[in-house]
């Protein structure tokens, strides 16, 4: 379609959105082959020369909500770079074309152009089956049918902002345009058809897709001929097939590929002694953190995530323990060396620079996000948030922790459900590179705790996790790349004692055992390394 980003969408200054509103509804798209019935239908508008009254400009509606807040206008008197531009309030966060009129239905079809929708929503339409259906004095069956409204660059973004929407339907099926960027195009950022398809799949698990003999519906459409309307209808409804991306090879993936070295991982400051074990935080790597409650694996988290951004890395933040709010005053905390609930019962011992500074440090950045929830979430929305922030860039995403994803819903398996979503984390891993770290609680621990010979419990112990405790599921062990166990010291007089972390797993090394030795700084609420032997 040729439509910039939402930030740099260009606007029409010519007409206003009242003045918009006002034209006629078109009489039909000759040249486009489009019918009169169908522009009515999508309520797509046409604009005349004040001079000799021919059509100037298509303008198709783009609604929020159901209302129309603006429209794309298609200019017949430019060349098709320099075509389209907006009218009113239009960005990708609104409805995709068409959306306000899509029927209920089993199948949804989704293409990329403003002129496609109208095509495949003619051809399935004015299907012969359809034409009987009139014949026999019948309501003929319309499809829903929408399109992306910002260009193949958005197409991601604008599906995941609609997919309340989308999942309404149970068949999914994309028929954009049939092209790819080329490497050059690729490297400048463009996105073609099959590219954004590819992109739309990660979003879409059970995505159809069908690739069409022409370059987009609207080339079927345009010829006026009743069998090329038919043959898109035929390859619209017959030739979707799940999507599945060209990745299977024949011979060796090159020696510039085997030759490559493993990416260097990234070493937490106050962890030094794990992060050598595991040689640092990896991409295509998913790493479980396992503690029992109220360790300080939150706080364990945090230091990792505050060490990652401080180090220039891409880091999303899913904390489901506790509000938005406090997962980002922690950081502010932590970046002026002041304890954490002082901060929050008193923020004035911070000025507003100091905050101001943090902020814009390590929250305001443009390479953070942060998931605004409190409580559980269905995995497959779970996952669709971790697609997302894949494709804004993010490098490691935070998860504390995998049994509030399903805490509070009516799972009849929460063992399988936690079983498949680690499935698809790790896979996620290894398809983007984003390195996830996924904190559970562990179900048990084993008290090792020494006695004397009156059988009195020696103090200090230590509570012993291992890789087999993960709350409810085998797939801890199966599919992470690192388990680091985080594990409490247990003192007589019931305070709070050290705390320790073990290498559990380490798939890349191999390399297993004790991580570091952990205190807790009462004023500043960090964690400090010691070197003391235990």
């Amino acid at each position: 379609m040729g439509y910039s980003p939402k930030d740099k969408s260009p606007r029409y200054q010519g007409t206003s959105f009242q003045e918009a509103l006002s034209f006629p509804v078109a009489n039909g798209i000759p040249d486009r082959g489009i019918k009169p019935s169908v522009c009515k239908f999508f309520d797509v508008r046409e604009e005349f020369s004040e001079v000799d009254g021919k059509t100037i400009a298509h303008l198709f509606p783009v609604t929020k909500q159901g209302k129309i807040t603006g429209f794309i206008r298609r200019d017949l008197t430019r060349p098709k770079k320099d075509a389209y531009s907006t009218i009113g309030d239009v960005t990708v966060e609104h409805d995709l074309l068409g959306q306000h009129v899509a029927p209920t239905a089993r199948k949804i079809f989704i293409v990329e152009g403003v002129y496609d929708y109208l095509s495949a929503f003619q051809a399935l339409m004015f299907s012969d089956y359809n034409l009987q259906r009139r014949r026999e004095g019948k309501d003929m069956i319309k499809p829903a049918v929408v399109s992306i409204t910002l260009g193949t660059a958005n197409a991601a973004e604008q599906i995941n902002n609609n997919s309340g929407f989308i999942n309404k339907y149970q068949e999914k099926v994309t028929a954009f345009d049939n092209d790819s960027a080329t490497d050059k195009e690729a490297k400048d950022g463009i996105v073609k058809g099959q590219d954004a398809v590819q992109e739309v799949s990660l979003l879409i698990p059970d995505l159809k897709n069908v690739l069409l003999t022409k370059n987009d519906p609207n080339e079927f459409i345009k010829t006026g001929l009743d069998e090329d309307a038919r043959e898109l209808n035929s390859q619209l409804v017959f030739n979707a097939m799940p999507y599945q991306p060209d990745n299977i090879i024949s011979g060796c993936v090159g020696i510039d590929e085997i030759m490559t070295p493993l990416k260097q991982g990234f070493y937490v400051p106050c962890l030094p002694r794990t992060s050598e074990l595991i040689h640092g935080f990896r991409p295509e790597e998913m790493t479980i953190v396992l503690a029992p409650p109220g360790v300080g694996k939150t706080t364990v988290c945090k230091e990792i995530g505050f060490a990652l951004v401080t180090g220039g890395a891409r880091v999303g933040h899913v904390f489901l323990e506790e509000p938005l709010k406090k997962t980002q005053q922690s950081y502010i905390a932590m970046d002026n060396g002041v304890f954490l609930p002082k901060f929050r019962a008193d923020p004035s011992i911070l000025t507003r620079q100091q905050v101001q500074s943090s902020i814009d440090k390590l929250i305001d950045n443009g390479r953070t996000m942060w998931m605004k929830h409190f409580g559980s979430l269905a995995g497959e929305s779970l996952m669709q948030k971790f697609m997302w922030m894949h494709m804004k860039g993010m490098e490691y995403i935070i998860l504390d922790h995998i049994s509030m994803v399903f805490s509070g819903q009516q799972s009849k398996n929460e063992r399988k459900d936690i079983d498949m979503l680690l499935t698809e984390l790790a896979a996620f891993a290894v398809a983007t590179g984003v390195h996830p770290i996924v904190v559970s609680h562990v179900k048990r621990v084993n008290k090792m705790q020494k006695r004397d010979k009156e059988g009195n419990v020696v103090y200090p112990y230590w509570d012993e996790v291992t890789e087999d405790m993960a709350r409810g599921s085998g797939a801890f062990e199966q599919t992470a790349s690192n388990i680091i166990s985080i594990e409490p010291e247990r003192l007589e007089t019931k305070e709070r004692g050290r705390i320790r972390t073990v290498v559990l797993k380490n798939r890349e090394w191999s390399w297993l055992g004790k991580g570091d030795l952990l205190t807790l700084n009462p004023h500043t609420g960090r964690l400090i390394t010691l070197d003391e032997e235990y």
